[in-house]
């Protein structure tokens, strides 16, 4: 895993992910049900922006659709969202890199 290749940008959307996965009874899918701007919107991102960061996690078992995202892997979305945070506990601030993976 090459951590520095994860934004803060990705970090938050990972974070969303899991958190809302487990609110909408932990299936694996999470139902949009504003859509991606609006989720965009509230995660602090473009809309393109959100769109990069899906991609980049698909690397983690995250894939993202117009009206849902499945995770298929929940556990290394997990490690990844752990990994980040270690990351950011140690250097005090994100890696603002690109998202691609």
């Amino acid at each position: 895993m090459r951590l520095t290749a994860l934004s803060a940008r990705t970090g938050r959307l990972a974070d969303w992910i899991l958190e809302e996965e487990r609110n909408q009874g932990g299936h694996g899918r999470v139902l949009l049900a504003s859509g991606k701007r609006t989720l965009s919107s509230r995660l602090g991102m473009s809309t393109k922006a959100l769109w990069r960061c899906l991609a980049g996690l698909s690397a983690h078992g995250v894939r993202g659709g117009r009206k849902e995202i499945i995770v298929a892997d929940r556990e290394a979305l997990q490690r990844l969202l752990s990994s980040f945070r270690a990351y950011v506990e140690v250097q005090g601030t994100a890696p603002e890199i690109s998202a691609r993976f």
